[in-house]
């Protein structure tokens, strides 16, 4: 049974965390992983559990208070097997939610494949050569979320 705790192992999260610091150096764009264990404690089918979950997340990581609304989360659910993409305000007037349906694919691909760092890594590449189109690195940029990946139950 995957769980948080046996999903990555530290090398691989050291690999994400580096791969987030890389893809953020041609965007604006502030990139968040999150693996959560479940997203049971939400009312709703799977879907609706684990969209309320990103969304909740979305608000508790700080990623709606970003410079510009250009927060993006990525949240993998191991219980409920699916991933959600959810984009700040100004990220969602250029993206709709199909949009990220390759970045969902490309880390449930990973995953399928026996090597989720490297679909997420993938993944997080993906996010910031999109952001990077409509929302590009400005001179004096401050990274205002860490670039790491974070495990919640």
């Amino acid at each position: 049974m995957i769980t948080i705790d046996n999903f990555l192992n530290p090398e691989e999260v050291q690999r994400i965390n580096a791969t987030i610091a890389l893809a953020e150096k041609s965007t604006a764009g502030e990139i968040k992983p999150l693996v959560v264990q479940d997203s049971s404690s939400f009312p709703g089918d799977v879907k609706e559990r684990t969209l309320t979950r990103a969304n909740a997340e979305f608000f508790i990581e700080g990623l709606d208070h970003t410079t510009g609304h250009t927060g993006i989360l990525i949240m993998i659910s191991l219980e409920e097997r699916r991933v959600e993409v959810r984009a700040g305000k100004s990220i969602s007037e250029f993206y709709d939610q199909k949009r990220w349906k390759v970045v969902v694919d490309t880390i449930t691909s990973g995953i399928k494949k026996g090597d989720a760092a490297e679909g997420i890594c993938d993944a997080i590449i993906m996010v910031g050569r999109i952001l990077s189109k409509h929302f590009p690195i400005q001179p004096g940029d401050v990274n205002e979320i860490p670039d790491t990946i974070i495990f919640k139950k």
